[in-house]
């Protein structure tokens, strides 16, 4: 062997060093990235979370929408419902033999239902009050007076009718209460 080719043991070691600190940098690299990769894809998993939360609150919003569309025109029917009952309520009283009046009755009566049929189609409902506890929610206490035989608190008789759409009180009850 010759000089040259002859390598001495410190001579060697720079090398090993060397390849030490590039695999070193390499692993420091890899593993920079691999951080990197996990972050970008927590991000990216995120957004999707947040945007599929974005769909369904939007989709509620318009189910909604939809749902509680009718609300302002309902108010305005409950009137002429209102209307319609006082008026089978004087018709009744009125109790005679005359022909087109029990007709009219007749008449008023299936409009009147026709009316309540169509509430119930748009998921309109008469909240009950009569023989109830009052809640606050549902009627609305417009008198209180004694009544023997009655829990205090006890709504024994109503004014107006309350209605509820899907659940959301539309009108409340004007109901009279027992002390």
């Amino acid at each position: 062997m010759t000089e040259e080719q002859k390598v001495s043991p410190e001579q060697a070691q720079p090398e090993a060093i060397v390849e030490e600190t590039v695999v070193a940098e390499e692993k420091s690299e890899v593993e920079v990235l691999a951080e990197e990769n996990a972050d970008l894809k927590n991000k990216y998993l995120k957004s999707m979370a947040e945007i599929e939360n974005l769909r369904k609150r939007h989709k509620k919003e318009i189910d909604d929408t939809n749902k509680y569309a009718a609300s302002k025109f309902a108010k305005e029917m409950l009137a002429v419902q209102d209307n319609m009952l006082r008026a089978l309520e004087a018709l009744e009283k009125a109790e005679t033999e005359d022909e087109h009046l029990k007709a009219t009755l007749e008449g008023v009566k299936m409009v009147s239902t026709q009316l309540e049929n169509a509430f119930t189609q748009v998921g309109i409902e008469k909240i009950k009050s009569l023989g109830e506890q009052l809640n606050p929610e549902l009627h609305q206490a417009m008198a209180q007076i004694d009544s023997e035989g009655k829990e205090s608190g006890e709504i024994i008789e109503e004014f107006q009718a309350g209605y509820t759409i899907h659940g959301r009180v539309l009108r409340p009850s004007m109901v009279v209460v027992a002390k």
